[in-house]
């Protein structure tokens, strides 16, 4: 199962998110799920750089199965958004091929 925590502030401001494991959903180069959740993430970081002034740290292994991101300053408005948009479009992964292949958790710090 791929493991997705999105780490939030009290406020709900976005302080980082990780990823671990994989889906499982079918074989290696033919999961859909696994995919699909990685597309999400490393478009987010990707448009994060791109488009915002927001600095984020990150980190993943060469096997594919550990992302992490930290955003040790914050993020900004167009940041967030774009957050937003991953957590949907993970949060409706999750609701259609279910928590037994992805999971998204939200962890109050």
């Amino acid at each position: 199962m791929v493991r997705v925590t999105i780490h939030r502030s009290p406020n709900g401001a976005y302080l980082g998110f990780e990823s671990e494991g994989h889906a499982d959903y079918a074989s290696f180069g033919k999961d859909i799920v696994c995919a699909a959740a990685s597309v999400l993430m490393i478009n987010t970081i990707n448009s994060i750089e791109l488009y915002t002034p927001t600095v984020e740290d990150y980190k993943s292994r060469d096997d594919g199965g550990y992302l992490t991101v930290v955003f040790p300053t914050g993020t900004e408005e167009k940041a967030k958004l774009l957050l937003d948009s991953m957590v949907s479009g993970l949060k409706q992964i999750e609701m259609r091929y279910g928590k037994e292949h992805l999971s998204v958790e939200f962890k109050e710090e």
